[in-house]
């Protein structure tokens, strides 16, 4: 979006200039044909240029006309409703109600093209529906009342939602959503903050009695994996959930509505919502919207907050000065689903390790039919081995396997970082030594190819694909089936390398620099392919050498004899192979 040219100016005058420079892209900026701002153009003029200018230039627009803006009164203040009629619009607005053929629904768009402006989501039939939908002439005295009363409480509504700061959020990369079939842009923003806030349920010391203890111990672990999903007021408004707060709370099935529900018996925060015009009753979202001075419900208010930064960001505003209540209110949620580990987990001997049990709380945070009520399956693959454990998830997510008797789970790209994550990514070090690829597949090798009989093929976000055997009594593809299908011979040349001098491994490194750049991007899952065979620390610190011509940090740590996992001589070696002058032996860490 370009940015406006501003001038320094005084703060009464950054309107005017800003009016008079600005040069917005359309899709980015929609006004209206009184030459007014919308909400959703407020706010991406916001971004653009910053609060202040933008609540200048909101307080001198032409105001009072239909379609939400706010209305103003003689004395060129806008007519804003009381706060005590505010917290009374889910009894006095009414929902909206559009005609046949009008539905309220969202556009994501796709990644701009190079070079290109990147478009904003956006919504259709927003301004109809609503007691603001059509002109304020020829009404009843009665309907001119209610519809004053709703243009001030949605002018009040508005005006609270523009003190918030909308610049933190920002579009996602691209994300291939399901449901629409494309790839596409929504809002995001991932909560930085280390909130160490623990419910209250889970705080104090363990109870005496050793279920109940195991229980609590197990429940910790849970809390802290699911933090993986993102810090606790983290917002996601661009995949098939439409919105996602905080750890992985979404609205699709119920999660977040529940959630909130909960949270809103605090009435310090539902007062807060609902001043933002925001509120859920009943399982669904409810959100006011200002271009109609309607309500709207379900699944199109939903629709409504993925638009709208300033709808978003209410729930970081809202949840900044009450996280121990968010976090109470998350767990209420948490503790009868994900968190609600069964006894035969917490009696199992061996005890279940931490690292799966959060790895099966996590399957079933993903979904219920994930879950724990799908342990006796779990179990009968291997469970509670962290593999194994993965292993069935991608089973149960690619359904059936296909005509070669392969599991494909190709639809999300996104599971191998959550095979990194997930659990501490137990997973991949337990599967790591069974892996194959990545590799580059064609649609007819997935479903045909008979290498793959009995494999799980999980596609990486460049679309290539890992292998291993979907059970514990199938052999690993060999490298003679990993080359028929287009795989290369790194395992091979990573075994011939190791016992080389650092000279000699940079020097072979250097012949594949090609290769090499593409194995250090395949991620953390290439390095551990090759842990078995390989001191893969050493080779590893070769390749950065090779591809980035500089020499990275000494990895720390010994090897199964004692010795140091790159020898400080073996660093001087690379600064000398790259001709550049090398550190003293005691310079270096």
């Amino acid at each position: 979006m370009p940015h406006a040219d501003i001038a320094p100016a005084a703060d009464g005058d950054v309107a005017a200039a800003i009016t008079e420079r600005a040069s917005p892209a359309p899709q980015d900026l929609r006004q209206l044909s009184s030459g007014g701002l919308t909400p959703a153009a407020a706010v991406a003029l916001q971004q653009a240029a910053g609060n202040r200018i933008v609540r200048a230039l909101v307080a001198r627009q032409a105001l009072g006309q239909a379609g939400g803006r706010l209305l103003q009164r003689d004395d060129k203040q806008p007519d804003t409703a009381e706060d005590a009629e505010v917290l009374q619009w889910p009894t006095l607005l009414a929902a909206a109600s559009r005609a046949a053929g009008q539905v309220l629904s969202v556009h994501l768009p796709d990644p701009a093209a190079k070079g290109q402006t990147q478009e904003l989501p956006s919504l259709t039939n927003e301004a109809s529906g609503g007691i603001l939908s059509a002109p304020a002439s020829g009404l009843s005295p009665d309907d001119a009342a209610r519809r004053a009363q709703a243009q001030r409480i949605v002018n009040a509504i508005q005006k609270n939602r523009q003190q918030l700061d909308t610049s933190y959020l920002t579009l996602n990369a691209g994300y291939y959503n399901k449901d629409e079939k494309r790839v596409v842009r929504g809002y995001i923003w991932g909560d930085p903050t280390v909130d160490t806030t623990m419910p209250a349920d889970l705080q104090g010391s363990m109870p005496d009695d050793e279920l109940a203890a195991k229980r609590k111990l197990a429940q910790q672990w849970v809390w802290e994996e699911l933090a993986h999903e993102g810090g606790s007021l983290s917002i996601n408004a661009y995949d098939e959930a439409r919105f996602t707060w905080g750890r992985g709370m979404a609205a699709s099935g119920g999660h977040l509505q529940s959630f909130i529900e909960t949270l809103e018996k605090n009435e310090g925060v539902r007062n807060a919502f609902l001043r933002l015009g925001i509120r859920v009753a009943g399982g669904e979202f409810q959100v006011v919207n200002t271009m109609n001075g309607a309500v709207e419900h379900g699944s199109e208010a939903l629709q409504l907050m993925q638009a709208h930064p300033d709808i978003l960001t209410a729930f970081r505003a809202v949840g900044e000065s009450n996280r121990q209540a968010i976090a109470d209110a998350q767990w209420a949620v948490i503790k009868t689903a994900a968190g609600k580990v069964p006894d035969a987990v917490l009696q199992s001997t061996p005890p279940w390790p931490k690292e799966s049990v959060q790895l099966m709380a996590h399957f079933h945070h993903a979904g219920d039919s994930f879950g724990w009520g799908k342990l006796a399956d779990y179990i009968a693959d291997g469970a509670p081995d962290p593999g194994a454990l993965w292993t069935t998830f991608m089973k149960k997510l690619a359904g059936s396997p296909e005509k070669n008797g392969a599991y494909l789970v190709s639809a999300q790209t996104h599971h191998v970082a959550e095979m990194r994550a997930w659990g501490h990514g137990a997973a991949l070090h337990a599967l790591a030594p069974r892996m194959r690829g990545p590799l580059t597949l064609t649609d007819k090798q997935l479903r045909e190819a008979p290498e793959l009989a009995g494999m799980v093929a999980m596609a990486m976000p460049d679309r290539r694909f890992l292998i291993w055997p979907a059970d514990h009594s199938t052999a690993m593809m060999t490298d003679d089936q990993e080359k028929t299908l287009g795989g290369g011979n790194r395992r091979a040349f990573l075994k011939l390398i190791n016992g080389y001098s650092m000279t000699d491994m940079l020097n072979a490194l250097k012949a594949r620099k090609t290769e090499v750049h593409d194995w250090l991007r395949g991620g953390p899952e290439i390095q551990l392919m090759s842990a078995a065979d390989t001191n893969e620390e050493r080779i590893w610190f070769a390749m950065r050498v090779v591809d980035s011509g500089a020499v990275p940090a000494r990895p720390q740590g010994k090897d199964a004899q004692g010795n140091d996992l790159v020898p400080k001589e073996q660093v001087i070696e690379a600064y000398e192979w790259l001709g550049k002058k090398a550190p003293t032996e005691d310079k270096i860490k």
